[in-house]
């Protein structure tokens, strides 16, 4: 292949349509700081353009889906209430429903604000919308059974969806403040958040299609008359109506998941001045090329290197922080604006108390007949959305920036003081006209006032290191507020009326003169808070707090966890960043195998301990489920329907996925696939039925997605384990990750064998008919918990994966210079490295080829390259259709150990349970074992060979001996099967793919691999399964009496996996490098010549003998 020529440059990849990677433009500058300081001029000074709108439309989705879900459940709960309380929900449950998404707020601005200081704004920024989304989807789709109280499940799914809105507080506001052009910085920011009226509108307006779409099933004249038909078209349209609000988050998501991180926060708190440039070049826009000489000479003339080179503000801490806010001077800024945030928040809540008496003016009143009831409470909202909440907001927008956040704020506070002091005192006297208007203002002077600036200020306000948390700390504050206001003032609008003999809300009038109080005192913490206009965040900074907001020149990352320790960077005073990665890279490969390792192994085998888990679990989950809803006898199309829909799930994850991780990276979409199981396993377990769901539906859907975050989990885990391990014991460090599905094996028969003990009394019925409702109601909550379980090791190991380092060698690949070397060192202990003499012409580095289609199906249409991917692919096909096989013996061998099938429910279950992990013991965690401790002495390709060649033995000595083999010839060729066949082809085939590609095609080639063998698996299932009844019935034989022939079908597929064996490299005890150049022609990075002499020391840092 043909070999580049190029000077260093310092770039990055990354960023999208709203956050586009202009090249780097100052890239090639060699002082760092210098292009750091350049950078954020070039951010703080740029004309507001195309590219300010597009990260104001991705950055307020969020605020958008907050104020969306806030009208959608007050839409929702009438409709709610027809469904599941005969038209009337108990005003308990109501407040429960609506204060829980601001509970889970709270928490989400704490968490969320703490994390972004702690680990960066982009390593999380986008998690929160994935929980938005989830809860959002889980909420839409649950349901009623024995086993699930629907007020309970929503009430904790509005608490996730709130965590999810809570987190995007502190982030949409730091990272927008954080990329804005100074002079419009207030503007842009009030931009974000007045997505809240776009997003109240759009509510109203699915509300009111929704509710037409439906009016002749809801047109009846009160409660009492709605039918099933009427209940049914109810329940839609609340899902419809609260499931709509995920429809922005996954517009947007893409753009979350890749913005660059916040060039502020890496130079800053992280000390990554050079990865700093490249991320603001990601985002601004201006002229392509090089930095004007100019420009640099300028700044070299004017800076204090002393000042530059020695100062560095205090390290982010708990101890720092308080010492820091515990002075007057600064902690009365985090007291306005905290103070404000709750003051506001406490009355914003006051107008709502009003929406009854204002809708009835203008003529949108609650009816009797439902369809008009709904209608008008859609449509009256809409209209006064319209009239104030949206102005006020765009008044902020428009003039922000030029009369100030301080004055907007304390004359917003003014303005509402005195309105709420007219509508409290002058209640009984107002008309209705007169009380409207006075709504309308309060409504508008809220927006264009105190509910804007207080998301602005704290976003500018606090240096970087504790922004996010104090943002976070600021509006927790607030929605703190809100609580009260809900929980308690609110309550006392009817103190007294009862005993008086009034109507309810007779003491409202009062109620309002206690938030205008509150108006009041709002007033007096604004006075705490600085005017921000028109100044950089490090001169607000400065003045403020008196940091200067510059560090040390160094090269130094942030990151890394208990399982992905950063050892101290021990390369980043070594100028050339190729150098320094290749020495890490050599750290890597000649580490010796430690704690650190086990650790990765944990994290990294999480996902296939869930795999197998969930196949375990619902094998066993159809039995109760079949209790519950079908009784006792569950058909069998739905059966393998919820089978299969996994096996159809996880081909999609291996495919998609495995192409991200090469267009993407690896650690920038590692965690997500983990998520979506979570996601999937909750949504399973708490999947209930209504007269809008189908149960079998909506679990085959989840199941599904729950398959696709399986499926990503193959190319991933696979590929981040070999490209971080030592080159001696790589092998079997993967095999250890995928011998993760013994143990989850193992851990599914535990909880289930659990489970049923602990049901024992419910269960302990003779007969599928006298299953009551108590042994239901048992059933249900049995398979619900034992999937339900699967969600925790993954919950466990969730954090490590989000903040695990991008592989160092797909930066090599992709030749981002700067970010990799520490990345790698924060997997690999140094200990005694050998002494390494390098040497590099400076001016000279080679650029790989391009990952691109072409170029895939150029590379591989080649047979010396494509002769692997069909050796491992195939071979993985092979595998797996006749890996299903083993399945279709588990009843007899069960009856053989004597755990048959039982009469008594609970007999029947726990003899399923206990007698599958009783084989899973015997044969399966044996066979893995084997595996990881002979893979890197015997080899790969011997032992897939030697496997394959003995399961054709045994698959044979099935097959032809079948009726003549006893039940315990059976069981013994049952588990020398399953123990050959994890000793053997079912390791080896998810190990060799993740080592025998180059690194910008292999997660692409490894999930195309799995893929094959999961398709494989679906065809046994679906297909070939299925012909073991092929004539019985016809010949007045028994069930299965075809078994035999299709054991010789799969011994067939064996055979024909020995020969694409033949097709795999030999790859253990060889370099990743060595391997790509080898098979593939790709330049041995490992053998490139070096800058300088670098000199390796016993202790584990590096010496420069230049």
């Amino acid at each position: 292949m043909s070999i580049e020529h190029q000077t260093t440059q310092y770039k990055t990849a990354g960023g999208n349509a709203a956050f586009h990677n202009f090249i780097n433009d100052f890239a090639d500058i060699e002082d760092p700081l210098e292009r750091k300081r350049l950078a954020l001029e070039k951010i703080d000074n740029a004309s507001f353009s195309w590219y300010h709108i597009r990260a104001i439309a991705v950055a307020g989705v969020g605020f958008l889906t907050d104020s969306y879900d806030i009208f959608a459940i007050n839409m929702a709960i009438p409709m709610i209430a027809n469904v599941y309380f005969n038209g009337k929900i108990p005003s308990s449950t109501e407040t429960l429903l609506k204060v829980s998404t601001s509970v889970g707020t709270v928490i989400g601005q704490v968490g969320f604000g703490m994390l972004a200081d702690l680990v960066g704004r982009k390593a999380i920024y986008g998690v929160e919308l994935i929980i938005m989304i989830a809860a959002t989807v889980l909420q839409c789709s649950i349901g009623e059974s024995p086993g699930v109280n629907f007020p309970a499940i929503l009430t904790f799914y509005r608490i996730v969806m709130g965590i999810g809105i809570g987190g995007d507080y502190p982030l949409s506001s730091i990272i927008t403040s954080e990329f804005a052009t100074t002079k419009w910085r207030g503007a842009i920011m009030a931009a974000v958040f007045a997505n809240q009226g776009w997003g109240q509108l759009l509510g109203g307006i699915v509300a009111i299609i929704s509710i037409a779409g439906y009016k002749s099933q809801i047109n009846v004249e009160s409660n009492s008359l709605c039918d099933f038909a009427c209940r049914k078209a109810n329940d839609q349209m609340w899902r419809i109506l609260i499931g709509f609000g995920a429809v922005p988050g996954l517009v947007a998501l893409y753009f979350r998941l890749t913005i660059p991180e916040s060039p502020r926060y890496t130079f800053d708190v992280s000390n990554e001045l050079e990865k700093a440039t490249a991320d603001a070049g990601k985002f601004v826009s201006g002229k392509h090329g090089n930095a004007d000489v100019g420009d640099i000479e300028y700044l070299a003339e004017h800076e204090d290197k002393n000042v530059l080179e020695n100062y560095a503000p205090p390290k982010a801490s708990f101890k720092d922080f308080w010492a820091h806010f515990s002075q007057w001077r600064y902690g009365k800024v985090l007291l306005g604006t905290a103070g404000s945030w709750f003051m506001l928040d406490v009355a914003f809540y006051g107008l709502g108390l009003n929406s009854a008496n204002i809708l009835k003016t203008i003529g949108f009143a609650k009816s009797k007949n439902i369809y008009h009831s709904l209608y008008n409470q859609a449509a009256g909202n809409l209209i006064l959305v319209c009239a104030g909440s949206i102005p006020g907001y765009w008044f902020s927008v428009a003039t922000v920036d030029t009369i100030g956040r301080k004055p907007v704020q304390f004359w917003g506070f003014t303005i509402l003081t005195v309105l709420f002091c007219i509508i409290g005192f002058a209640y009984h006297k107002l008309s209705e006209g007169g009380l409207l208007a006075l709504y309308i203002l309060c409504q508008f002077f809220q927006n264009f006032g105190p509910n804007t600036t207080t998301f602005i200020v704290p976003g500018e306000c606090y240096p970087t290191r504790y922004r996010s948390t104090a943002h976070g700390l600021s509006a927790a504050s607030g929605k703190i507020g809100a609580i009260i206001a809900q929980t308690c003032i609110g309550t006392l609008q009817n103190r007294g009326c009862a005993a008086k003999g009034l109507a309810s809300g007779c003491w409202l009038n009062h109620v309002m003169e206690i938030f205008a109080l509150f108006m009041l005192l709002g007033m007096g913490t604004t006075l705490c808070i600085p005017e921000t206009k028109r100044k950089t965040l490090e001169q607000i900074s400065e003045e403020v707090h008196g940091d200067c907001e510059l560090k040390q020149n160094l090269n130094y990352t942030s990151g890394g966890n208990a399982a992905f320790h950063n050892f101290v960077n021990d390369y980043a005073h070594i100028e050339d960043p190729l150098e320094r990665k290749r020495l890490a890279l050599e750290a890597i490969d000649n580490a010796s195998f430690g704690w650190y390792h086990v650790r990765t192994i944990m994290v990294g085998g999480v996902g296939f301990l869930t795999d197998a888990y969930d196949i375990f679990s619902v094998n066993l989950g159809v039995s109760y489920m079949a209790y519950v809803y079908w009784n006792g006898n569950m058909p069998s199309s739905t059966e393998t329907l919820i089978k299969v829909s996994t096996s159809v799930g996880t081909v999609i994850g291996q495919l998609g996925f495995g192409y991200l991780a090469d267009l993407l990276g690896r650690g920038s979409i590692y965690g997500i696939e983990l998520m979506i199981m979570i996601g999937a396993t909750i949504l399973q377990c708490t999947t209930g039925h209504s007269p809008a769901i189908s149960f079998p539906a909506l679990l085959t859907v989840y199941r599904i997605l729950m398959g696709i975050g399986i499926g990503a989990d193959y190319p991933l885990s696979s590929i981040i384990t070999s490209e971080f391990a030592i080159t001696k014991w790589r092998g079997a460090i993967m095999g250890a990750v995928f011998a993760n599905q013994g143990w989850g094996q193992f851990l599914a028969g535990v909880v289930t064998a659990v489970c049923v003990a602990a049901y024992k009394n419910e269960l302990n019925i003779n007969g599928v008919e006298n299953c009551d409702h108590t042994c239901m109601r048992a059933c249900d909550q049995i398979w619900r918990i034992v999937i339900g379980f699967g969600a925790v090791p993954g919950m466990a190991a969730l954090y490590f994966r989000l903040t695990i380092p991008e592989s160092p060698r797909y930066q090599l690949n992709n030749m981002e210079a700067e970010d990799g070397d520490s990345g790698s060192l924060q997997e690999v202990d140094l200990k005694n490295p050998e002494t390494r003499q390098v040497e590099k012409n400076e001016d000279e580095q080679e650029a790989p080829a391009v990952a691109s289609w072409s170029d895939f199906y150029n590379h591989f249409k080649q047979w010396k390259h494509g002769k692997i991917l069909i050796g491992t692919a195939g071979s993985w096909f092979m595998l797996d259709v006749a890996y299903y096989g083993l399945g279709l013996n588990t009843a007899s061998i069960l009856e053989s150990i004597g755990f048959a099938n039982s009469d008594n429910i609970y007999m029947s279950l726990k003899n399923q349970a206990v007698g599958n992990l009783i084989l899973v013991c015997a044969g399966t965690i044996p066979g893995y074992w084997f595996t990881v401790a002979t893979v890197d002495t015997i080899g790969r390709k011997p032992i897939q060979i030697g496997g394959f060649i003995i399961l054709t033995a045994l698959f044979c000595g099935i097959g032809f001996g079948y009726d003549k083999l006893g039940s315990g010839g059976r069981l013994g060729l049952y588990i020398v099967a399953q123990f050959f066949q994890n000793f053997g082809p079912n390791t080896t085939t998810f190990i060799v793919p993740g080592e025998c590609y180059p690194t910008r095609y292999r997660s692409t080639a490894h999930g195309m691999s799995a893929a094959s063998g999961k398709i494989g698996a679906i065809i046994a299932q679906s297909c070939i399964g299925t012909l073991k009844d092929h004539g019985c019935a016809a010949k007045g034989l028994p069930k299965g009496c075809w078994l035999n022939h299709v054991m010789e079908i799969f011994a067939l597929f064996m055979l024909l996996g020995i020969f694409t064996s033949l097709c795999i490299p030999e790859t253990k005890r060889k370099t990743l490098e060595q391997l790509a150049e080898e098979l593939h022609g790709e330049i041995d990075y490992s053998k490139r010549p070096a800058k300088g002499d670098i000199e390796v020391g016993s202790s584990g840092h590096t010496e420069s003998t230049v």
